[in-house]
């Protein structure tokens, strides 16, 4: 087992939050929370940890939109090309 303290943590906890792996960030600030020697550390990760969790859930939501946005955009384009098509081939009988 590698030995784990405050700051290997916290480190820890900022690379993920780089990486934009926010579930990660606020489970390595959880475990630097406890390690903690000192009650101003153990906020500052409290915070962090609160902070990464809420992060994660707004992150998560904002690439579900995004996704939706792009399916919809997908439609509207398979739609409108089959319209134009429709109406081409209309347009080729008379």
């Amino acid at each position: 087992m590698e030995d784990v303290n405050y700051i290997t943590a916290a480190n820890k906890a900022i690379q993920k939050e780089k990486e934009e792996n926010y579930d990660l960030a606020a489970l390595y600030w959880g475990r630097a929370k406890y390690l903690a020697a000192d009650i101003k550390h153990r906020l500052w990760a409290q915070y962090h940890q609160e902070n990464n969790e809420e992060r994660h859930s707004l992150h998560n939501s904002y690439r579900g939109t995004l996704r939706a946005q792009k399916e919809n955009q997908k439609r509207i384009a398979s739609v409108l090309k089959r319209y134009m098509n429709k109406q081409a081939a209309n347009d080729d009988c008379i």
